[in-house]
């Protein structure tokens, strides 16, 4: 017996191209026509593993992940004992029965739906490979998008998702915006080299990239290749990956011109078709008259007919749905481009529209048991319900170029800190010793690190920024004060409380000398104050510095302002203390809105302040609700925590404390 032997190929390209291949055979590894035939296999496919031993590929099998779809090959004597064993596996999408003998395998076969077909010859083997790879990638590579709705706006829940809509809008146009970065066409074709290390053929392309590519009027024909530029690009946009898409910038800013400069002029719908499952299509059929951002760009086509018999010969299974988009289009409009015009190969009537287009869902019909058709309209921009969108949009986007300290700041402020630390660092890289934005840089990295909790390393960044103000400019109170504030919160966070007060209190020694008592940020340092004699358990005047950066920030109209959030929550914390829940839920509720109003629904803040909430409703013996908001708390900080961060252990504890109630 051959024994447990098993061979796995996983091509590192196989994360931007999921997709998964077993063979199981007992000369899988030994018969030299098996070996070949493996040679030709991993140059179409990016993860093969094959195996000799039943058990040990059934045992694979089943640790597969559930959200993947896997192809397995198999001998038809091997066939015979596995193949009723996890037939009924949804992982497992099509089986081939690769043989000598085609009748005899065909018999038994034919009870299995998912055995597609009895091979005997290699290269029938290869063609169907071909042909399913090929289906799973038009089912994989489905559109990705946001949501905005018309209604409800006032529903935490509801906000989140404007938010997530809006927010994916905003990083795009900042990708846009971004001058370009020293050396990225290298950077990018050195994470493709890696992502692709083994194929051969991806290579090739790679290699072809980086010695042809010069100018963007190449992009169209570059991202119409099926090769690694397009796999990589679409996999980062659906996934919102702003770490692969800081090294697509060049692509994504050459494609957004090549699409302007090749707008053209449409008097007939578009259309696309898709594949979505039972809870795609029931969100879907909600979203009538909502309004749909694309994350991905998206193509589409003049020829309904063309759409709709490849539509129909895609792969589903049994709780999937063909669904047809059809589109209205405004000629005016320069976010998409018949891009057939400009490439020979690429059939007639190829719409391509930009990542971030925006359309109204007209109507969702069911058609028949498998079918659905979806009427949407391309906005033009003047849509009243989506103006509060735009003006965000101008607002946060009001410069033509950012650089990528600006870019680090708006993606601190969106939460993404790991990325935002990054893009800090490529920024202070390219200063000189001397410059001056040099603290504000070291400023921000003190500012991302104090945000994920890392407060040793938020100290060290907050004196580096403090000393290079001091040298650059000494006569900056206002800067130098504020400084002075974040190592306060720094030593605060740390637990030198006597260190963190004094830090405090030189902050508003400097706002005095600069005669800004009523400046904005005095009611941080107010703030801060208070919360160091709440720890001292002198509620009363913790209240009273609380108060005071409250006066503050009303006389500056400043109640959307994260420190008006931050009183809040800290008044909150203190009434929770003083055992006063409804004052404590208000004041949470308060703080909780305006943190919505302004801020990522994922971000940490929020996580901490529905954890807060949900202990106030905990202990006024409200359950239901206590566990609604611990779970909030939980979703967020297992996106925004690393694991075994003391703070998921807590929350985890707390909902089972509520569970155990219930």
């Amino acid at each position: 017996m051959a024994g447990a032997n098993r061979k796995n190929t996983v091509v590192p390209g196989a994360e931007s191209e999921s997709f998964s291949l077993f063979w199981l055979d007992t000369e899988v590894n030994t018969a030299d026509h098996n070996q070949k035939t493996q040679t030709l296999l991993r140059a179409m496919v990016n993860n093969l593993q094959t195996f000799d031993n039943l058990s040990e590929c059934q045992k694979n099998i089943q640790s597969f992940d559930e959200k993947e779809r896997l192809i397995l090959i198999v001998s038809g004597k091997l066939g015979r004992e596995i193949v009723p064993q996890v037939h009924n596996l949804r992982k497992l999408s099509s089986i081939y029965v690769y043989c000598m003998n085609k009748e005899s395998n065909r018999e038994w076969s034919q009870d299995f739906s998912k055995v597609k077909d009895v091979i005997v010859e290699q290269k029938v083997l290869l063609t169907r490979i071909k042909s399913d790879k090929k289906k799973r990638v038009e089912k994989k590579e489905s559109i990705s998008y946001n949501i905005y709705s018309i209604t409800d706006r006032t529903d935490p829940s509801t906000i989140g998702l404007q938010n997530q809509f809006i927010h994916s809008l905003v990083i795009t146009n900042m990708l846009l915006q971004l001058t370009p970065i020293p050396n990225e066409k290298q950077k990018l074709v050195a994470i493709c080299k890696k992502d692709y290390t083994g194929d051969t053929n991806q290579l090739q392309a790679i290699r072809e990239f980086n010695d042809e590519y010069t100018t963007s009027d190449q992009v169209l024909s570059w991202y119409t290749r099926d090769s690694f530029l397009y796999r990589m690009l679409n996999k980062a946009l659906c996934q919102q990956d702003l770490n692969q898409l800081i090294l697509f910038r060049m692509i994504i800013s050459d494609m957004h011109y090549q699409l302007k400069q090749n707008t053209c002029e449409l008097s007939v719908p578009v259309y696309y078709g898709q594949v979505m499952n039972s809870g795609e299509v029931k969100d879907l059929q909600n979203q009538a008259n909502n309004f749909m951002s694309m994350k991905s760009f998206l193509w589409a086509n003049t020829n309904k007919n063309k759409v709709l018999k490849n539509l129909h010969q895609r792969m589903i299974y049994p709780d999937d749905c063909h669904v047809l988009f059809t589109i209205n289009v405004d000629s005016n409009s320069k976010r998409f481009a018949d891009i057939s015009k400009s490439n020979s190969f690429i059939d007639q009537g190829e719409i391509l529209f930009m990542i971030g287009t925006i359309f109204r869902i007209v109507s969702v019909t069911a058609v028949g048991k498998d079918d659905l058709k979806v009427e949407m309209k391309l906005c033009n921009g003047d849509e009243h319900e989506l103006r509060p969108v735009f003006e965000y949009m101008k607002n946060e986007n009001e410069d033509n170029k950012i650089d990528l300290y600006t870019f680090g700041n708006k993606l601190r402020q969106l939460g993404k800190y790991a990325l935002a630390e990054k893009v800090y660092l490529l920024s202070v890289n390219e200063l000189s010793s001397n410059d001056p934005l040099r603290s504000d840089i070291y400023c921000a990295l003190g500012a991302v690190n104090k945000e994920i909790g890392d407060h040793d390393a938020s100290l060290k960044w907050f004196k580096q920024s403090l000393e290079s103000k001091k040298k650059t400019n000494p006569s900056d109170l206002i800067s130098i004060g504020s400084l002075y504030n974040c190592i306060g919160e720094s030593h605060w966070s740390i637990g030198n409380d006597e260190e963190a007060l004094k830090c405090f209190k030189k902050a508003v020694e400097q706002f005095q000398k600069a005669h800004a008592e009523d400046h904005s940020h005095m009611a941080d340092f107010y703030s801060n104050i208070g919360s160091y004699y709440k720890r001292k358990q002198k509620y009363e005047t913790a209240l009273e510095f609380y108060q005071k950066a409250l006066n503050i920030d009303r006389w500056q109209s400043c109640d959307d302002r994260l420190t008006v959030a931050k009183s809040h929550n800290e008044i909150g914390i203190v009434y929770s203390i003083l055992k006063d829940y409804n004052r404590a839920i208000e004041h949470y509720q308060l703080s909780i809105t305006i943190k919505l109003r302004i801020l990522s629904p994922e971000h940490l803040s929020l996580g901490n302040s529905y954890k807060n909430i949900g202990y106030a409703y905990a202990h006024k013996g409200d359950l239901k609700q206590a566990l609604k908001y611990y779970q909030q708390a939980s979703t967020i900080f297992h996106r925004a925590l690393p694991p075994g961060h003391k703070d998921l252990k807590d929350i985890n504890l707390d909902i089972q404390k509520i569970l155990k109630q219930l």
